[in-house]
């Protein structure tokens, strides 16, 4: 059986769908190493041992890039996600640096990939680890580079070599018991993050493409705007006549069919090296120069900290918004980066638009920042203020998953129509 992989692979989470699914578990992109405190490491380890027999947040693993293949090897020991989180000794996670380039993401996205078909296998077999079991996982998977790089047919193809071959991941953490999974790798596709959202969403159900005239969409210009941790991508799709077809507004019968192209406008398609982690940098920088000031010592924070302090484990005083043990508030300093965020993605925006302002019908977001209301509620106040239209500047309703089921959906068709093609 070749599994089907869509992974938005991140600067913030690795999200993936599975043969048509959501796996339901985002993996942070985050790392840190076993080895700098080894008796700690296996104190950590053996209270998570007796604690719960969760295996997602004990992602200790060897993980062999390119197993078979001398000239591109690649091995790391590192602990992964939830694991990296609780062990801090030397935590890492990505820099602001070229995607189609970084071994340790391809590597963490191989490593979640494993894990991920290892845990639907328990699931839905009721498989049960066994000492020294050796599995393996074959797949297609397609995935995506910020606009920038995906639109350099080079970076894209040097990306997707990164993939195919066959990979060993060995998880080390004593509840795997030594299970070693080789996951082979077969087709791999890359596309522009934010490009197969906006098809996706388009293309949908009740979506635009399926409830508008063809010739209603003619020269109808949308927009995703894909607000992820380093980067926020505008992208620019407008529907397009046939190239055969002709059409004329004035002369046309109603039995007349003429076929519409959706076609991206590199023109109109753009993007900032700017997201919500690059928010949390600077969160983090200011806490920083705060503690410098007062001649306090502190720990070195990462934007996880900053993540975390918006879930239940930053709730103190009855709110949330703290780092904790330290007990640092930063929700204000956070809301305040945020606002500078927006504004900045809304000039990006306007230089694009400002011209062709009522060709734009719908402006859509998604990405991790499209779930926080105060990026949202200034780019909505600020568009609107310049023109835009009130209704048509809307979050996708699976905003954090919108990448990976657009990646998912353009690689089965590619599958499927390489199979008619094969008969």
């Amino acid at each position: 059986m070749i599994h089907n992989i869509g992974i938005d692979g991140g600067n913030s989470t690795l999200n993936l769908v599975i043969d048509g699914e959501n796996f339901p578990r985002s993996i942070p992109s985050i790392q840190s190493d076993p080895s700098p405190a080894k008796t700690n490491y296996n104190n950590s380890i053996f209270k998570s041992r007796n604690t719960n027999n969760q295996l997602w947040n004990k992602l200790h693993a060897e993980t062999t890039l390119h197993k078979n293949n001398k000239d591109k090897l690649f091995r790391s020991e590192f602990l992964l996600g939830h694991m990296a989180e609780e062990y801090q000794k030397d935590q890492r996670s990505r820099g602001n640096r070229e995607k189609y380039q970084d071994k340790d993401l391809a590597k963490w996205m191989i490593t979640a990939m494993a894990y991920a078909l290892l845990e639907l296998k328990i699931q839905n077999e009721d498989y049960e680890i066994k000492e020294g079991d050796l599995l393996q996982f074959n797949i297609n998977m397609s995935t995506g580079l910020p606009y920038r790089e995906g639109s350099d047919e080079k970076k894209k193809s040097e990306w997707a070599n990164m993939f195919p071959g066959l990979h060993e991941i060995h998880f080390k953490h004593p509840i795997f018991k030594n299970l070693k999974i080789d996951l082979v790798i077969e087709k791999v596709l890359v596309f522009v993050e934010g490009e197969m959202a906006l098809n996706l969403e388009l293309n949908k159900p009740g979506g635009v493409y399926d409830t508008t005239k063809p010739e209603a969409l003619l020269q109808k210009k949308m927009v995703m705007t894909d607000i992820g941790g380093h980067t926020t991508e505008i992208v620019t799709l407008s529907y397009e006549m046939d190239q055969d077809d002709t059409y004329d507004e004035f002369d046309i019968s109603d039995d007349e069919e003429i076929t519409i192209i959706p076609e991206t406008k590199a023109h109109l398609t753009d993007g900032i090296q700017r997201g919500v982690l690059t928010i949390m940098e600077d969160v983090i920088t200011e806490v920083e120069e705060e503690y410098r000031r007062q001649g306090k010592p502190l720990r070195k924070l990462t934007t996880r900290d900053i993540e975390l302090a918006f879930t239940k484990k930053g709730r103190f005083n009855g709110k949330i918004g703290w780092i904790l043990p330290e007990e640092i508030y930063v929700k204000d300093i956070f809301e305040r980066q945020a606002e500078n965020l927006a504004m900045e993605i809304v000039q990006r925006i306007h230089s694009l638009f400002q011209d062709i302002i009522s060709e734009i019908d719908t402006i859509y977001l998604c990405g991790g920042g499209s779930r926080i209301d105060s990026i949202i509620n200034r780019i909505k106040k600020e568009l609107i203020s310049l023109g835009y239209k009130d209704d048509k500047i809307t979050p996708l309703t699976d905003p954090i998953f919108a990448n990976a089921k657009g990646y998912y959906l353009a690689l089965v068709e590619y599958v499927e129509n390489a199979e008619e093609l094969a008969c």
